[in-house]
């Protein structure tokens, strides 16, 4: 059976709790009922030369996720378009009309933006080798329009509350003027189609100035707030900000600071439980919980099993000290 510890509908108005991606096998007991007999799939991934062993349920169990939850984040979407080169629906495009299958009429989702639009830089493979090369897809924006936003609104339309745009990390030699930076965020935003749900998680730190915060508040595109490797914590980032910049609010606990991805997911796999705790964290993200109650504006908190072992647990953690702070 399911646990009914991880309750997290219905909380107060316009509070929102999700987790990054579902379906992982160490939530069963936790949001995934044990007797369900999901069938259960196997890969195997190797992290820094040791080989883990993923499990994930089928999307079906998304059912049960949203009896905890009332909001997702679809991450799958990050790492391919929804439409190929050529035309055609890709496999992503079949896994997201398999959640929208499953998905209630109500759900809220946070699609990941691909990567193909939003970094500078990828990895490919040439001549066997995987090689880092310039990305002539970055901020395309016939291609983020007709492969990815069109085809995205076609099969889950207004269940989407947010389109996430998260800009890799750019070291400080390959690093664009801040100014060119927004330059091209500004020419790329002109020539999509409008829509309230564009939120931004930007990585790089020396490119967060006044200039850019302002050009947020301009387009009306949200700031996500991001606990992740190389940025500062999430009290700095909102004070940077300075407030909300979008008709949603956006906060992401992904990784503890200074720890890279990689150790993290070596550390806390396979994912069943709480391992390292971060009270500034917990009580950070409930503050800006809070400052959106008292803005009327909607926030959702998304959790990441690498912020410290299980999403569930931190979400948990996150309303805690949200309760603690509206008590106090």
């Amino acid at each position: 059976m399911s646990s009914n510890r991880y309750q997290f509908r219905d909380i107060a108005k316009g509070v929102h709790f999700a987790t990054a991606s579902d379906r992982y096998a160490g939530w069963l007991g936790q949001i995934y009922s044990e007797d369900k007999e999901y069938k259960i799939t196997r890969t195997q991934k190797t992290i820094k030369g040791e080989s883990l062993a993923e499990e994930k349920l089928p999307v079906r169990s998304v059912v049960e996720y949203f009896q905890h939850y009332n909001a997702i984040e679809l991450d799958f979407t990050f790492y391919a378009y929804l439409v190929e080169g050529d035309g055609k629906p890709s496999r992503n495009y079949a896994t997201l009309l398999e959640y929208a299958k499953w998905l209630p009429a109500d759900a809220r989702v946070l699609l990941k933006v691909p990567e193909a639009i939003t970094a500078t830089r990828r990895w490919t493979r040439e001549g066997g080798k995987r090689a880092m090369v310039d990305n002539s897809d970055y901020l395309d924006a016939e291609r983020f329009t007709d492969r990815f936003y069109r085809p995205a609104i076609d099969v889950l339309g207004e269940r989407i509350v947010g389109f996430v745009f998260e800009k890799g990390y750019q070291r400080k030699d390959s690093c664009p003027p801040p100014e060119e930076n927004i330059g091209r965020l500004r020419k790329f935003f002109e020539q999509i189609p409008p829509d309230s749900r564009y939120h931004i998680e930007e990585r790089t730190d020396r490119l967060k100035t006044p200039d850019y915060f302002a050009f947020l508040h301009e387009w009306s595109i949200g700031n996500v707030f991001s606990h992740w490797t190389w940025l500062p914590d999430l009290k700095t980032q909102w004070q940077q900000a300075g407030g909300f910049t979008g008709t949603w609010s956006i906060t992401r606990l992904l990784t503890p600071l200074r720890v890279a991805y990689e150790e993290t997911y070596a550390r806390y796999h396979p994912f069943a439980e709480l391992k390292d705790e971060f009270p500034q964290m917990y009580r950070d993200a409930a503050t800006i919980i809070l400052e959106g109650t008292k803005a009327s504006l909607p926030t959702v908190t998304v959790a990441n099993n690498r912020a410290g072992g299980n999403a569930n647990a931190i979400n948990q953690r996150v309303l805690d000290e949200l309760r603690q702070l509206q008590n106090s």
